[in-house]
């Protein structure tokens, strides 16, 4: 008897369930407090989906680009962690979190 399923299936399967739930998270609380859930789509999902297409589109070419070997991977691995914060910072924040974050950055770089 086989326990399980395959790794594939059981990512897809969890992805299903954590869209779910946020969908419901939305709508509870947008029941609760004064909650557009298009604006949250707009302002959040739509600039975290961008960064994810941007950042897998840059290491999806760096992997098939570069040999497949230990330190490429590790090329691959840092270099989609450095992609992630600089697109976050270029696309997934506002202009007033942005400068917010630089602010923070210079005022602790001092130290």
């Amino acid at each position: 008897a086989r326990l399980g399923a395959s790794a594939p299936i059981v990512l897809i399967l969890s992805i299903a369930v954590v869209i779910i739930t946020q969908f419901v998270r939305l709508v509870l609380i947008r029941e609760l407090v004064n909650f557009s859930i298009s604006e949250y789509i707009v302002r959040v999902c739509c600039p975290t989906m961008g960064v994810f297409v941007i950042v897998f589109g840059l290491t999806a070419v760096l992997h098939v680009l570069l040999p497949s070997t230990i330190f490429c991977s590790f090329v691959v691995i840092f270099s989609s962690i450095c992609f992630t914060g600089l697109f976050i910072f270029l696309f997934g924040l506002d202009k007033q979190e942005r400068s917010l974050f630089l602010s923070f950055v210079k005022r602790n770089s001092k130290k």
